[in-house]
């Protein structure tokens, strides 16, 4: 099933190989956009062969000859739109649209719903072009802004994703060289620009820990090199950035399962 618009091309596919070139329009003046809906999905641009699993869609500028081979039951849409769409009707969301000016392919993914409000809206625009012009003609323009917000929503979650993964990294960056100092939730909210609530709950989800148990767990590490080393127990509690040194044996014991001491009288045996 496809549409031929003046300002736009979609086609909904569910077949067994589809092959285009150029498709509708000039490369120069058309974004392309393909929604793999089932099946994972080859695509071969020039220099590139992609791969969209099922929910994930793809926007590119096409070359002189682009295929896509797709398995039995496979379920796409492919949507071309020419520049005057977007001058038209989506003033202000071609920048959430990275790859309509860039000449590399770019991958997002959608959530289940999302991609079922998709489609439902796809088969809307089909079944009122076939059985209803006026109300097709009425809100066809609308229908395709819809889809359209909703990639850009999609859009703006997995780039949020990736903003929120980096600032980890940064925090886990920090973290590695600055342990033994005196460090807050609130003061790392804070320097990172970044919910306390939410750093909380992000950084368990990519850690395993609590922040508090990941420093804990890098202070009491590092008060074992240093006890192995020759330092003093009661010396290693403030150079790894305990202040209190009940806290740093109740620590200590509970992770290694030996006291302080007893830690450094087995290394002792050990050497003797």
């Amino acid at each position: 099933m496809f549409i031929n618009d003046e300002l736009f091309f979609i086609e909904y596919a569910d077949s067994v190989s589809y092959c285009y070139e150029k498709q509708q329009f000039d490369a120069q003046d058309t974004s392309h956009i393909l929604i793999n809906l089932g099946n994972p999905l080859c695509l071969s641009l020039t220099e590139e062969n992609l791969c969209l699993l099922k929910y994930q869609f793809c926007m590119f500028i096409p070359e002189n000859k682009n295929i896509l081979k797709s398995s039995p039951g496979q379920k796409f849409i492919y949507l071309s739109l020419k520049s005057g769409f977007w001058s038209c009707f989506m003033s202000g969301f071609l920048t959430a649209f990275p790859s309509f000016t860039d000449e590399n392919a770019y991958f997002y993914s959608l959530n289940e719903k999302t991609a079922e409000c998709i489609l439902d809206l796809v088969m809307k625009m089909f079944q009122k072009y076939q059985t209803d012009s006026k109300a097709y003609y009425a809100f066809h323009y609308s229908w395709l802004s819809e889809i359209l917000m909703g990639l850009s929503q999609s859009i703006s979650h997995t780039e949020a994703e990736s903003h929120e993964k980096s600032v980890i990294k940064e925090i886990l960056r920090y973290l590695e060289y600055n342990f033994t100092e005196r460090i807050s939730i609130d003061m790392l909210s804070s320097h990172f620009y970044i919910s306390k609530y939410y750093l909380m709950r992000q950084f368990k989800k990519e850690t395993g820990y609590t922040i508090h148990n990941y420093i804990l767990k890098k202070r009491i590490n590092y008060a074992c090199c240093l006890i192995v080393n020759g330092i003093s127990p009661s010396e290693a509690c403030y150079q790894s950035g305990f202040t209190d040194y009940s806290l740093f044996f109740k620590a200590f014991t509970k992770t290694t399962g030996f006291s302080p001491s007893q830690y450094q009288s087995t290394l002792h045996k050990k050497i003797i």
